[in-house]
């Protein structure tokens, strides 16, 4: 069978594989650009929130807000700059959820066409989609919810300091509190991280058996 006649009679736009492969793909096209824009965001915001942080946070320490106006309200200022980056954390990391999940779903729909009709040896792969390391630990969609934690242990931190009976708390742990905490800690994201890889082990994976 000739794939590419040459006698002019190839359509692609008459072709249902290749009309099939192009509509997947300008739908994945779609998601990946929202992925990328959600990340630049995620990115571009948390620098400026962390800065900010991180400038306001040095002086206060340091003294150099002593006498001024603004230093009985510096922690409330600290705590409202990392409450607002906790919540653009949480959003982007739904938002780079449902993306994936969309592609997923487009990849999906796609082999099963494309298994059902035989599609395929006139089209490239849709996309070389990857089983990320370590069961997703590692994949970009994790990358908010990871940035969350750390926004959610600065506040711990600096809740803690301005409590002296949460110090004096914290100075009598022993180790095996610490290891207890930690175990839960790392239950609840474990939990997360699995219940995540339930829906994203169906999208498809070129390396999956």
């Amino acid at each position: 069978m000739d794939l590419y006649p040459s006698d002019g009679s190839f359509d692609e736009f008459k072709s249902p594989d290749i009309t099939a492969w192009k509509l997947a793909r300008a739908a994945i096209e779609h998601e990946n650009n929202l992925v990328n824009q959600r990340l630049t965001w995620l990115s571009t915001s948390q620098a400026f929130l962390f800065s900010a942080f991180a400038l306001i946070f040095l002086a206060w320490t340091r003294g150099d807000m002593k006498g001024s106006p603004f230093q009985p309200v510096v922690p409330w200022i600290l705590t409202a700059i990392g409450l607002f980056a906790l919540y653009i954390c949480l959003a982007l990391q739904v938002s780079l959820r449902q993306a994936f999940w969309a592609i997923a779903d487009v990849t999906q729909f796609y082999k099963k066409l494309k298994n059902e009709n035989g599609f395929g040896s006139r089209t490239p792969p849709l996309h070389r989609w990857r089983k990320p390391p370590f069961r997703g630990i590692l994949d970009q969609h994790f990358l908010p919810g990871s940035l969350a934690c750390l926004w959610v242990v600065i506040l711990g931190v600096l809740a803690v300091s301005q409590s002296p009976p949460m110090l004096s708390k914290i100075e009598s742990f022993t180790v095996g509190d610490a290891l207890t905490l930690l175990a839960i800690l790392f239950a609840l994201v474990c939990g997360y991280i699995f219940g995540s890889w339930k829906k994203t082990t169906s999208a498809g994976f070129d390396d999956e058996s």
